[in-house]
Formats: C-alpha cells, sequence, structure tokens
C-alpha cells in the first residue's frame, strides 16, 4: 500500500485566468473543532471522498455534505467544522463577492448550506479537473460562467423564512472588530457597542457568530490577510496591517487553516 496516499494534503492558489477566484484541493484532511474560517466572498465547496464533519454555521450545527451535495457559505461568515476523527478530500471555489452577484449587482442569498444536485456537483468536479490538469483559459472561463450562473438561478433565494437578522448590538459589536481590526480592542469596547453587558455580549456573541469575539477577530485577520498577500503585499507588511503580533504569528494562523505558510502563499502567487 502507498503511505502517501493517506497523507493529508492541500493545494491553495489563484488560477492567472479567473478574476476573481481562488482554489483549494484538500485530501485526506482530519477535521478538528478548531477548524475555523472567515471569507469575505462565497465558499462553493464539494466532498469528494471519505468523512465530511459537521458544521457550525451561523449559530446553528449543520449536518455533513454527502458526496453529490454542493456547499455554498456566504460572505463574512464564520465556518467551524463541527465534529472530530473524521477524514475526508474535498474542492473549494471561493468566489469574490462581485463575481457572484448578479447582472444587476445584487448578491444572490443561499439560505441553505447544503443543496443535493447531483448534476451541479459533477460540473463543478469536472472543473476542478480542468483546473487541476492546466486547462485553457477560454475553456475554464466559460465553465465557471456558466456554473455561477446555474447555481444562482437554481439555488440563490431570499433569505429564509424564520431567519433573524443578529440584533443591531450585535451587529454594532461584529462591525467595529471588522473596521479596527488592528487595534488592541478590549472586551468593554465591544459591550459599549453592542450596548449590553459583557457575559451577555459574549453568549450571544458566540452563539450567533459562531466563536467568542477574539476567535472571530482572528479569523478576519487571516482573511485579510490572504487578500493582502494576493494583492502584492509582503508577509510581514500584511501582518502588522491587520493586527497580528508578527509574521510567525501570521504564518502559524495562515498554515493552520491553508496548509502553507503566508510567504509560500505570497510566492505562489508571483
Amino acid at each position: 500500500m502507498d503511505e502517501s496516499r493517506s497523507q493529508p494534503v492541500k493545494r491553495l492558489w489563484r488560477p492567472h485566468e479567473l478574476s476573481g477566484i481562488e482554489v483549494l484541493h484538500a485530501a485526506n484532511v482530519r477535521y478538528s473543532r478548531d477548524d475555523q474560517v472567515v471569507y469575505r466572498g462565497y465558499v462553493v465547496k464539494i466532498a469528494v471522498a471519505g468523512a465530511p464533519a459537521a458544521m457550525r454555521y451561523r449559530g446553528q450545527v449543520v449536518e455533513p455534505a454527502a458526496v453529490g451535495t454542493v456547499t455554498v457559505i456566504e460572505p463574512d461568515e464564520l465556518l467551524q467544522s463541527w465534529g472530530t476523527q473524521t477524514t475526508a478530500s474535498y474542492q473549494v471555489l471561493f468566489v469574490d463577492a462581485d463575481t457572484m452577484s448578479t447582472e444587476n449587482g445584487s448578491r444572490p442569498r443561499f439560505p441553505l448550506a447544503h443543496r443535493d444536485d447531483r448534476a451541479l456537483w459533477q460540473r463543478l468536479r469536472t472543473f476542478h479537473g480542468g483546473l487541476a490538469a492546466g486547462e485553457d483559459a477560454l475553456t475554464a472561463q466559460c465553465s465557471l460562467t456558466g456554473i455561477l450562473a446555474d447555481m444562482v438561478h437554481r439555488h440563490a433565494t431570499g433569505p429564509a423564512t424564520g431567519q433573524e437578522p443578529p440584533p443591531p448590538g450585535l451587529r454594532a459589536a461584529r462591525d467595529l472588530l471588522h473596521d479596527r481590526l488592528d487595534a488592541n480592542l478590549t472586551l468593554d469596547e465591544l459591550s459599549d457597542a453592542a450596548g449590553c453587558g459583557k457575559r451577555h455580549l459574549l453568549r450571544a456573541f458566540t452563539d450567533t457568530y459562531g466563536a467568542p469575539p477574539h476567535a472571530y477577530r482572528n479569523m478576519v485577520r487571516l482573511a485579510a490577510a490572504k487578500r493582502m498577500l494576493a494583492g502584492g503585499r509582503t508577509a510581514a507588511d500584511a501582518a502588522a496591517e491587520v493586527g497580528f503580533y508578527d509574521q510567525s504569528q501570521l504564518n502559524r494562523h495562515f498554515r493552520r487553516v491553508w496548509g502553507i505558510s503566508a510567504g509560500t502563499y505570497a510566492r505562489s502567487l508571483r
């Protein structure tokens, strides 16, 4: 038996021929409840083998997605693995929000995280295979445009019935974290913005967004640093600008989520 087949592997890259798209191929990855990520765009994920874990999304536990199911996560939502001791292989498209937008400029809503759509799953699987094989630019662009258009047409709707938006106070605390990423905010400042006590804020924020404020902030910092690296900034500059203590702290978070250091990711884009 080839032992290398069971080793976890992650490959993250930005295809030069596709604007606003990043791709992740992961094989034999073991899930942990420490796995958390926030992305500023849409996340389109398909499981291809193994046993995917459940996930915590919008304050609720969502059952695992089976092979043949397409998972779509909306922008700025924290996603956390909600299961351990399971291993799976999966493929992901990270789609900038503007790239997913409809022709009138509006951003589509996907109230259900999972969609049982075997045909769409197969198209995404074929598309990922073409990208990995170095498919030509026109073929990749036409395939992606058609996939995103059909996904919006078939599965995007308005907000889910009964889904209440977070209270204004929680949104204010969350906005403060986004607006002042490089600041050393305190729980007192966040509770003042939310207009409630610290204990209530901590409990309500975690229930609503899936992580306590400090963990949520780290994920938003990581997402912001990743965008800066994609834009040509150095790892040291990105770390300082988003509020990480130094480049090594950024690398530690980056490697845990993406499987490579921030510097390696930046060099892969040049």
